[in-house]
């Protein structure tokens, strides 16, 4: 093996190496985001449904009243 191939086997393996990491980096940042955004909807639906809680007892709390 001369000089020259074992440089390029080198480079090879390093431009590799750069694109894996390339790819995890971006999954990790996919699933980060696709969290929050589900966090985010279940706090939203959280909220909705605490209202609708609160709205039934204070009708229930009126309704007893009449």
């Amino acid at each position: 093996m001369n000089l020259w191939t074992m440089i390029v086997i080198i480079v090879a393996i390093g431009v590799v190496k750069d694109i894996i990491i390339a790819r995890n980096k971006q999954d990790t940042q996919k699933s980060e985001n696709s969290s929050k955004n589900t966090l985010h909807r279940l706090k939203s639906r959280i909220e909705n449904l605490e209202t609708i809680v609160l709205e039934e007892d204070r009708n229930r709390r009126f309704a007893g009243m009449e």
